[in-house]
């Protein structure tokens, strides 16, 4: 028993020195992780149309113009304008004109924009359209960590 006597306890400075460190690595840990995924929650995709028109020419050709704008904070990888008029009438259901606008990979703030002449599946300019029209018109993006986000508006037929 003589050996217990000779040992002395961790002084009570010394104790109180290492637990505030152990509260503090640990509030520094727990903060980190908070920070993580307080960002990966602020993360979002949006996407603003800034211009869409359809202009039908004298000749009867159709010509879609559409602008659209990563308005939020994630890039977006992809992107596609779908306007609902009929490419094929031989298939069953509406098969839209679909076109890209470029560039097609959008960081946050970008623009992209499309003009295209309104084709259908032969390559034969759509001319069915008339003037005052108002045509269904879907614009899909597709964000850098897969998310889709889809816009919807219309468009009315105008003459040049």
């Amino acid at each position: 028993m003589t050996i217990l006597k000779n040992r002395h306890a961790i002084s009570p400075a010394i104790t109180s020195i290492i637990l505030v460190g152990v509260a503090v690595a640990a509030g520094i840990g727990g903060y980190a992780v908070y920070a993580s995924t307080a960002n990966t929650a602020s993360l979002k995709g949006a996407l603003t149309i800034e211009t869409v028109s359809l202009v039908k020419q004298s000749n009867g050709e159709e010509y879609l113009a559409v602008t659209i704008k990563n308005s939020g904070n994630k890039a977006f990888s992809t992107s596609s304008v779908n306007l609902q008029t009929d490419t094929d009438s031989t298939a069953s259901g509406v098969q839209p004109f679909i076109t890209t606008p470029s560039p097609s990979f959008l960081n946050p703030g970008q623009t992209a924009s499309v003009m295209a002449r309104l084709v259908n599946s032969a390559g034969t300019p759509i001319t069915a359209q008339n003037v005052g029209d108002t045509i269904p018109l879907e614009v899909m993006v597709t964000t850098s960590d897969g998310s889709t986000i889809r816009q919807l508006t219309s468009v009315t037929v105008s003459l040049s």
